[in-house]
């Protein structure tokens, strides 16, 4: 059932959750809804509105901000009080948590990213912003991944005041999607 132009909803009833995807964010919503699979209550995808940054005019606005505003606006949309983030949908989700009042009562964050793609946003993982007392989370790493190192995965759990849970790598383990999406369900189905 679609919601709006970019936004599928499966399921019915609550809890509602939103799912933030990875990667460049459009045209995998069907990878999206995989995720929500196994989720009680309603699970709505959506595609991160397209910015082509070399048109003309002022420069949008960082990814992450972008990102978060929609997660949010979708979030509000649908009555959200879950989410998932993965990798990029990761940071969107860590934006909302550090920018806006907190929507979601639980969270999980898969595989966060490594490197600057958190930005500003660090000042809930370096100790200089307040981590959500009252979001539920779990950070989800998996082994080998160079790009989602699991000590990253680790340091944002313990942070953000939440549970980790690390997964071997795709080699040793091959079935580790499954696995995750496992542990998502059984934490936001509690």
């Amino acid at each position: 059932m679609a919601v709006d132009g970019s936004v599928v909803a499966d399921g019915r009833g609550r809890p509602v959750t939103v799912i933030a995807s990875g990667g460049f964010g459009l045209g995998n919503l069907e990878t999206s809804r995989g995720w929500g699979e196994g989720l009680r209550g309603t699970r709505c995808c959506f595609e991160y509105t397209r910015v082509e940054p070399w048109l003309p005019g002022p420069a949008p606005r960082r990814g992450a901000d972008r990102d978060a505003d929609e997660v949010l606006a979708v979030a509000a949309q649908v009555g959200a009080t879950q989410a998932i983030g993965m990798s990029r949908g990761a940071v969107a989700v860590l934006a909302v948590l550090a920018e806006h009042p907190h929507p979601f009562r639980r969270v999980v964050l898969v595989v966060p990213p490594a490197g600057e793609a958190v930005g500003r946003y660090r000042q809930l993982l370096d100790g200089t912003g307040a981590a959500p007392a009252d979001v539920e989370i779990l950070a989800l790493g998996m082994r080998g991944d160079r790009g989602h190192p699991a000590a990253v995965a680790q340091t944002w759990a313990e942070k953000l005041g939440g549970s980790v849970e690390i997964l071997p790598s795709a080699r040793q383990a091959p079935g580790v999607l499954d696995d995750m999406k496992a542990a998502c369900w059984s934490f936001l189905n509690r």
